[in-house]
């Protein structure tokens, strides 16, 4: 019944008799991720606080926290309390009081760098929210150089703050500077449990940019790491699809069979099974492709069954049997009335092909004809096709002189 910060409730003391709400934020608090020490070290009075205050802080409830804690600040000499009290203003958004209450709180606990650096991290944290990702650099910057639970944190937020200013004002040398920030990180702190939003960050940016080597292997550390269940979908997804881009047809094979076992929920589980049985195609594996997208028309309807008709007639195709494609590739356009024009003119030129392999000129005139009705001369499909009306009525002209 002790979860994390996933929307469930934190802590559920029956003992007490307390009904608890659900987390939520009030008194103007900032909705927020947060933030994490790295583990080497503990708080010196850990556990020996409790009480209201800590369950209303736990759960969001700042503003109602912060009231709670305020009696006791004259009675307690627990860092932790003291501690919270100023937490509670970070998140508040009460800047002002909360850095004027950390001062305080530094001169009374002056070996007490856990909360103070937690109450920096806070506060570039504002900033950071705010958009003034340099100041926010800066606070994350001196946290990290000073050492500590934090550091890991602080790190993780500086090589953040350098991607957003390149997203702010994007040149080469800040794309350079973000990209070896976010390098850094996962070197210096690869134990960090921040590690893999890094990975998953620069896996995103190489697989936008086309590098897809540098994206699966951040892909990878997302998939091997303790990520999220929404960045190990995108991960697992766009592994495979690099590998597939790639033409290394075994290693997207082997990872999209992963993503439709492992995740059979998958949001793009239907463009997976498409990708899957055109990997079966590309490996030369051309009847397991045909009983995939056979398996496909049974559900898919529009673009997708228009594709799924399409590479079924490329299949029969590469195996030679031009009147079995000819066949599906009729069917694009007969079954495609919500399919993209596209679909129905590809597959069309496709079905001239096959009858000019077989000899059958005139019909292959009448599926180029086609083209040019649907599409316009101008066309790129039209000039296409028009080339080849050209070149069949030489050859048919050439038959009837003879």
């Amino acid at each position: 019944e002790c979860t994390g910060g996933d929307g469930r409730v934190d802590g559920l003391d029956r003992q007490r008799g307390r009904v608890r709400e659900g987390p939520r934020q009030e008194g103007g608090a900032r909705p927020r991720q947060e933030l994490r020490p790295d583990g080497r070290g503990q708080r010196p009075d850990a556990g020996r606080e409790e009480g209201e205050e800590v369950e209303l802080f736990d759960l969001g409830r700042y503003a109602r926290a912060h009231t709670t804690y305020a009696p006791l600040l004259a009675t307690t000499d627990l860092p932790s309390v003291h501690g919270r009290a100023v937490l509670s203003l970070f998140r508040l958004e009460r800047l002002k009081e909360a850095k004027r209450q950390a001062k305080t709180f530094a001169k009374r606990f002056a070996q007490e760098t856990y909360w103070q650096q937690s109450f920096s991290l806070e506060e570039g944290r504002y900033y950071q929210e705010a958009g003034d990702h340099e100041r926010a650099l800066k606070i994350f910057e001196k946290v990290e150089r000073t050492g500590g639970d934090w550091a890991a944190e602080a790190g993780f937020q500086a090589a953040t703050s350098l991607w957003a200013i390149n997203e702010q004002d994007p040149s080469e040398e800040t794309a350079a500077q973000a990209t070896a920030a976010q390098e850094a990180f996962v070197k210096r702190y690869a134990d960090s449990p921040r590690a893999v939003a890094v990975h998953m960050r620069m896996g995103d940016h190489f697989f936008k940019l086309g590098r897809l080597p540098e994206a699966i292997v951040a892909y990878k550390e997302v998939l091997e790491g303790d990520s999220p269940v929404a960045d190990r979908r995108v991960a697992i997804y766009r592994v495979y699809n690099s590998y597939f881009k790639s033409n290394l047809y075994d290693d997207a094979h082997r990872f999209v069979w992963r993503l439709l076992q492992e995740y059979p929920e998958h949001p793009k589980r239907q463009n997976a099974e498409m990708d899957l049985a055109s990997i079966l195609a590309a490996k030369g594996q051309f009847v397991e492709a045909v009983d995939r997208y056979r398996a496909i028309l049974e559900t898919a309807s529009g673009d997708l069954a228009a594709e799924a008709r399409y590479l079924t007639g490329e299949a029969y195709q590469s195996m030679g049997n031009c009147p079995e494609a000819i066949k599906h590739y009729y069917g694009v356009s007969y079954y495609g009335a919500d399919a993209a024009a596209q679909w129905i003119s590809t597959a069309d030129y496709k079905r001239g092909q096959c009858y000019e392999h077989l000899g059958r000129l005139e019909s292959a005139l009448k599926a180029y004809e086609r083209i040019v009705q649907r599409e316009g001369a101008g066309s790129v499909f039209g000039t296409t096709a028009q080339e080849r009306i050209a070149a069949l009525r030489l050859r048919l002209e050439g038959k009837a002189v003879q």
